[in-house]
């Protein structure tokens, strides 16, 4: 029970407006302080949501640490199960819909309004793909491997070099470019391939 009780509290005040959009102003509220990054990150905020929960289920300090971890771990796999797919195009497919967030989410554009637009590459010309690693091959000098945690086929750019990778569910490790490695791994849908 409290690993739900704190997926639901958590997801409201990450992903969500809330009643009246009473949650959206409070984040607008925050703002880019720490407390507004915060409520932009689902595992963030399910520690703290955790806290308190971690009370009810456990007793002794030991054992209330342990719960607190465990009840925010709980959320954060919960969290992984309902998210919606991955936001890049598809290869195979133009993507004609915009993702929306059920229930009341509509309306935090309107919050986001005064806040500058997030930086929105130019659609993908059609290019060779750069080559497939060999297995096993140690990757060049300035560059690094990395896997696509995702199924999806997809090409994205490197946001550093504007250089074009194509991942997918079949072929997920690539070597790209040091200078957009790390911009990918702050994404969530990347990681190091050793």
């Amino acid at each position: 029970m409290a690993v739900l009780a704190c997926w639901r509290v958590s997801h409201l005040l990450a992903a969500e407006d809330g009643p009246w959009d009473a949650v959206a102003r409070l984040r607008r509220a925050a703002g880019g302080g720490m407390l507004g990054k915060m409520m932009d990150c689902f595992y963030c905020v399910s520690v703290w949501v955790a806290a308190p929960l971690a009370c009810f289920v456990a007793s002794g300090v030991a054992e209330r640490v342990v719960a607190w971890l465990a009840v925010s771990g709980g959320a954060c796999l919960l969290e992984r199960l309902a998210r919606e797919p991955v936001t890049f195009p598809q290869l195979d497919e133009p993507s004609t819909v915009e993702p929306t967030m059920g229930c009341c989410g509509q309306s935090r554009d309107a919050y986001r309004v005064a806040e500058p637009a997030p930086y929105q590459p130019p659609p993908l010309p059609p290019r060779a793909a750069a080559p497939r690693p060999a297995a096993g091959a140690s990757p060049a000098p300035g560059t690094v491997r990395l896997r696509f945690l995702q199924r999806a086929r997809v090409r994205v750019r490197g946001p550093a070099t504007g250089a074009d990778y194509e991942f997918s569910g079949s072929e997920p490790v690539r070597v790209v470019n040091a200078a957009d490695a790390e911009a990918l791994l702050r994404t969530g849908h990347f990681g190091r391939a050793y």
